[in-house]
């Protein structure tokens, strides 16, 4: 067996790393916040969900994680597309014909479909049309396939029995939801794609074989609509530390597609009976082969689920992951427009692939997931400075960390949230309220806001780590997610409104920081916070948009003890006209 990546011929960051997400300290913590400057536009008036500047040109404001400063970005429309705004106020460029130029797809089995000048020209197939999520395209005539069954894995290793380490001795994982194609030179003869429970396959092979013929597993999943729902791409960068701002000096407009992580088998040394592919943890150049294959069989799985959740998809979703390279935001999430394989998406996955073989982190996985969940289906939080999950910090950003953690557990089914890397094991314990056995400080009703709210206390700084055992308590574990789902997509959690004195916000009046913390004093900022333009939502939104939904009063008083701790009024939640 061979590897190598497959070609294209087949915004706002949420997220810093979970080692500062998930530590703790013995230090005093300081829930006061410092005294803020005016509000401050560092984007010249572009706000975070963008403008249309014309009807070409998207214009948005990006907040980066890890205290970087807020920057202006630009994006061009292609030919086939302009700017609209969304039904959640957010800008983008649209396809404004009826498919992109160069495009192709299936018409049923016979026909092949190619876009012409935005729109599809129909030719017939001598054959058969074979469809992948990247391209399309007829098979060559008289070749005689026979239809071969197998299973696809990969090794994975997990933690000990006691969350201090990773085992040594590696698994096997079944590799669910990988494209599996049998390829002919660059023909693809037939495609497959493995199944979701547990890796089995069926694929058509030639019965006749020629030398270099291979069966190919790549880590690229299709939509509904013969698109791309989601890939693992490798950017092809060297070892080392990349800034994640270098994707786009080269992965931006559609001129240079990246590659996608493939692994091959030649056919001829495959057995006769069934097929059985397995991608190890490390083969020949490719250290980190089975922790690439892991990411992509973790987004699949919880893609799949919301998919069931919502009823749709999310928006399409690359996660960049280059063998040896770590990126300079740890593993994060971001919002960034890019047009690739003919798609376009909206939102990456920055996932590092070192030694430290933190892409067998699980629960890391699902909470960067968790900050795509918030992006595409609700709307991304637009607070941002580096943070340390017992420290409390200003309740934009610890909504928008503790949905994403909430979310891990709820995919994971677990209340315990166990961060590996090579030297040790960081846990999360939201039952027990601790961080690695130490208790971090949670809310009191007597604590200051940080910002005008309607009843003291509401708008505090917090540890993402109280709002996630919040919302546990919320959901009772992975039992009932359904309300917070609901409520994260509604639009009381997703469009602002007009506010006192012509501002546009949420009902909570809740306006983004820009802040660093010092990491020399643990828990204070090294200066007083920027207040940015941006509105932005905080937990005590979400519980506004549940309990105007119908959601149990008693029951979330239960999970916020609002006389002893998180002080949110229920019986006057900030509900909309319906």
């Amino acid at each position: 067996m061979k590897s190598h990546d497959l070609l294209t011929t087949l915004g706002v960051f949420a997220s810093t790393s979970l080692l500062a997400a998930c530590s703790s300290s013995n230090a005093e913590h300081d829930d006061k916040p410092k005294s803020a400057p005016a509000p401050t536009d560092a984007c010249n008036g572009a706000p975070v969900d963008g403008r249309c500047v014309d009807a070409k040109t998207v214009e948005s404001c990006g907040i980066p994680s890890e205290g970087g400063k807020p920057r202006p970005q630009v994006t061009k429309c292609s030919d086939d597309e302009e700017c609209r705004v969304d039904d959640k106020d957010v800008a983008d460029c649209v396809l404004k014909v009826g498919c992109r130029t160069g495009d192709t797809a299936c018409k049923g089995t016979g026909t092949l479909r190619t876009c012409k000048d935005g729109v599809w020209v129909d030719s017939p197939c001598s054959t058969t049309c074979v469809n992948t999520p990247i391209a399309s395209t007829c098979r060559s005539s008289g070749i005689t396939l026979v239809a071969r069954k197998g299973r696809a894995t990969f090794q994975r290793r997990k933690g000990n029995a006691s969350r201090t380490a990773l085992e040594a001795t590696p698994v096997e994982a079944p590799a669910r939801g990988f494209l599996l194609t049998f390829q002919r030179g660059t023909e693809v003869i037939s495609a497959t794609t493995t199944s979701a429970d547990d890796g089995s396959f069926t694929l058509d092979v030639p019965t006749t074989l020629e030398a270099g013929d291979v069966v190919r597993l790549a880590a690229v999943a299709g939509d509904d609509a013969g698109g791309i729902a989601y890939l693992v791409a490798n950017p092809g960068f060297p070892a080392g530390r990349q800034k994640v701002d270098a994707l786009d000096d080269v992965y931006r407009d559609g001129t240079k597609p990246p590659a996608v992580w493939s692994w091959d088998w030649t056919a001829k040394d495959l057995p006769h009976g069934n097929v059985d592919l397995q991608i190890p943890l490390t083969i020949s150049g490719i250290r980190h082969a089975g922790g690439i294959a892991n990411v992509f069989d973790q987004v699949g799985a919880s893609y799949r689920e919301t998919k069931r959740r919502y009823g749709k998809g999310g928006a399409p979703l690359v996660v960049w992951m280059g063998d040896s390279v770590a990126w300079d935001c740890g593993d994060c999430q971001q919002d960034q427009k890019r047009l690739l394989f003919a798609n376009r998406f909206q939102h990456d996955l920055l996932i590092s692939a070192t030694d430290d073989q933190t892409y067998f982190s699980d629960a890391m996985l699902q909470h960067e997931f968790g900050h795509y969940v918030m992006a595409t289906y609700g709307k991304s939080n637009p607070e941002s400075g580096n943070h340390d999950g017992s420290c409390p910090s200003y309740p934009g950003q610890a909504w928008s960390e503790g949905f994403a953690s909430w979310f891990s557990m709820y995919a994971l089914g677990s209340s315990v949230y166990s961060y590996f890397e090579k030297d040790g094991a960081l846990i999360c314990d939201y039952e027990g309220y601790t961080v690695n056995g130490e208790p971090w400080p949670r809310p009191t009703p007597s604590a200051k806001d940080v910002s005008p709210s309607s009843a003291p206390g509401l708008l505090q700084t917090i540890t993402e780590t109280e709002v996630t055992a919040t919302l546990l308590k919320l959901s009772r574990g992975s039992a009932d997610p359904g309300p917070i789902l609901k409520a994260l997509a509604s639009p009381r959690m997703t469009k602002t409104v007009a506010l006192p004195g012509g501002r546009r916000g949420y009902e909570r009046s809740y306006f983004a920081h820009q802040w660093n913390q010092d990491d020399g004093t643990v828990c204070q900022a090294k200066s007083p916070p920027e207040v940015l333009l941006n509105p932005a939502q905080t937990m005590a939104d979400l519980f506004d948009a549940m309990l105007c939904a119908g959601f149990d009063k008693a029951r979330l008083d239960a999970a916020t003890e609002p006389a002893t701790h998180y002080p949110f009024p229920s019986s006057s939640p900030l509900c909309r006209p319906r």
